[in-house]
């Protein structure tokens, strides 16, 4: 879909937008679904770039398959509830004198390859 620049929303984050729609194999069902994925993409951007203007950073942002997402659709959907409130943990106290040498995972099958790390 081809957009008219908008005076709220620059040229180039349009351009980028049809670039990451083309890459990340994106369709919205609608117009209004499409404008608004424009924009969530555009302040994601605009964070991104601010971030990078900040100074050195051990690490780097940039855009990929989430970009057209809101931070809240993120955490609902890749998180999934994993950062629980700490009063509605259950913790168990262990003695850590009854553990052992204790056990590595990878010879057991239980840890996977790294994923996602671009």
């Amino acid at each position: 879909m081809d957009l008219v620049p908008r005076p709220t929303i620059p040229h180039y984050v349009i351009n980028a937008f049809e670039g990451f729609k083309t890459k990340f194999n994106r369709e919205y069902e609608s117009t209004e679904e499409h404008e608004r994925r424009l924009r969530v993409f555009y302040e994601n951007l605009r964070f991104i770039e601010e971030f990078e203007r900040s100074g050195p950073h051990s690490y780097w942002l940039g855009i990929n398959e989430y970009t057209d997402m809101t931070h809240e659709e993120f955490v609902a959907e890749k998180v999934g509830g994993v950062f629980a409130v700490e009063e509605q943990k259950n913790v168990v106290e262990l003695d850590e004198s009854n553990l052992g040498a204790g056990v590595d995972w990878r010879t057991k099958g239980a840890v996977t390859p790294v994923k996602n790390q671009e």
